[in-house]
């Protein structure tokens, strides 16, 4: 099966899961939890979250976990939509507008200077789905896998899905880059 056939057969499979309203809140509740269990979570100073887009887990608990044990957090910004994604720092109180693909972004412009960001930081990847062993197939636009072959070695790469989304293998090219672990729920 090619990315394009598994992307489509994922989204066949959102499409059942999402009928049951309590899915997404109740699997998102149970990431959440799993992700600030992890050791990775506890010891990193620095979180690199997501805003989730419609048919992602809403990881705001774990944000929210972050603020409230004095980690710093920063979420993306598309800066052009051919594949550009810089991090931005937020506060608990950030004001959020809706970007490119409709994910929301931080409203201010507080830059994240990689170069400041030490090893061992968390880095939350969503993904249309994973294998166990942290291969990752996305959206098919880059973004992460470009970040990732940038600055993952500051990382624990965690990936972020629900159960649908866990699939045997997933077919990978030279550009696509594996997470240490997946969390899912």
């Amino acid at each position: 099966m090619n990315k394009s056939e598994l992307r489509k057969l994922i989204k066949e499979k959102g499409k059942i899961f999402f009928q049951n309203p309590h899915n997404k809140p109740d699997a998102s509740f149970n990431i959440g939890k799993k992700i600030c269990a992890l050791p990775e979570f506890k010891n990193a100073d620095v979180v690199f979250a997501f805003m989730p887009m419609n048919d992602e887990a809403n990881i705001g608990i774990v944000i929210l976990e972050a603020f409230m044990s004095g980690k710093k957090v920063a979420v993306p910004k598309i800066t052009d939509e051919k594949g550009e994604m810089e991090f931005h720092w937020i506060s608990s109180d950030e004001e959020m507008n809706e970007g490119p693909f409709g994910i929301y972004e931080p409203h201010g412009n507080s830059l994240v200077d990689m170069n400041t960001v030490d090893a061992g930081s968390l880095l939350l990847v969503p993904g249309v789905a994973f294998t166990q062993d942290g291969k990752r197939l996305g959206r098919g636009k880059g973004f992460y896998d470009r970040f990732m072959a940038e600055y993952g070695n500051k990382f624990f790469k965690a990936g972020v899905c629900f159960d649908f989304q866990l699939v045997d293998d997933i077919p990978v090219s030279e550009n696509d880059i594996n997470v240490d672990k997946v969390i899912y729920g």
